[in-house]
């Protein structure tokens, strides 16, 4: 996607989220990217932190409004879109 390596991450509350988040981080800085983790965060809060750090991409560790179980990564990988390019 033309993404530069600086991403900036989060996770939610969920009990099991920040061992995701860490593995997620850890894959991350392994392919070389600068990685800003602001920890346990709302997905609003990392979007804003995006923008205030001026990071390219981000990445939030949540089940949003889902049950327990249905984590996911919410990304964003071109500003000022969320989910990415639209098609």
């Amino acid at each position: 996607m033309g993404v530069g390596p600086d991403i900036v991450t989060g996770h939610d509350f969920r009990s099991y989220s920040m061992a995701i988040a860490t593995a997620l981080v850890s894959g991350l800085i392994t392919a070389s990217a600068r990685v800003k983790d602001i920890g346990l965060a709302l997905p609003p809060t990392a979007y804003f932190a995006r923008f205030a750090l001026n990071f390219q991409s981000v990445a939030m560790v949540t089940a949003s409004h889902n049950e327990n179980g249905w984590t996911a990564v919410k990304m964003g990988a071109q500003r000022p879109l969320t989910f990415g390019r639209r098609r």
